[in-house]
């Protein structure tokens, strides 16, 4: 059983591997501690967030310290957060989504797209980035069992290179949401 002290230790180590600049991998098997890296990557991110998720599950997404980093990260010129969800829902309603929108002190830019084709599968792996140079990817969905590393640079191009892949030839913006750029 997860206590709150463990969540502080892992929040600890997350944060020293960060700053150490580290290249160590960590394991996730929980959805508070996606939330932590999750958290830990719109905090340490300096231009781009890229995040592939089913649709940005509520556990892990709609924490006070997700929103707020999420929100400090977009107030930063030249900021950019790209979401493709796998599956296409009323975000309208979603709480990071909604922060985000009614948020007038953006100076960065952010858009939300849905994947059609294979990633709009179950079978799709989901996965964040930051900066093409840490990310989070998810290797069981219904566990939310993901590895991470914050400085890995090879392995974040190469998914942020999907990732723009499928952002821009098979993905469509969703009705009830829009794209907001500075």
């Amino acid at each position: 059983m997860m206590t709150a002290s463990t969540h502080k230790e892992y929040r600890e180590l997350v944060e020293k591997l960060v700053r150490n600049n580290s290249a160590t991998r960590i394991s996730n098997g929980q959805s508070a501690h996606a939330a932590i890296l999750i958290e830990t990557m719109f905090k340490n991110a300096c231009s781009e967030v890229r995040i592939y998720s089913g649709e940005l599950n509520n556990d892990v997404y709609c924490g006070d310290g997700v929103i707020h980093s999420a929100i400090e990260f977009l107030k930063k010129a030249g900021s950019s957060l790209r979401i493709l969800l796998q599956k296409d829902h009323e975000s309208s309603s979603h709480k990071l989504l909604n922060a985000i929108e009614s948020n007038d002190d953006l100076l960065g830019d952010y858009e939300v797209r849905v994947a059609v084709g294979t990633y709009a599968t179950d079978d799709a792996d989901h996965f964040a980035i930051m900066d093409e140079k840490g990310f989070r990817y998810e290797i069981d969905h219904d566990k939310c069992n993901a590895i991470a590393s914050f400085n890995e640079p090879e392995t974040a191009q190469k998914m942020a290179t999907i990732f723009d892949f499928v952002f821009d030839h098979q993905s469509v913006e969703p009705q009830h949401f829009k794209a907001k750029t500075i």
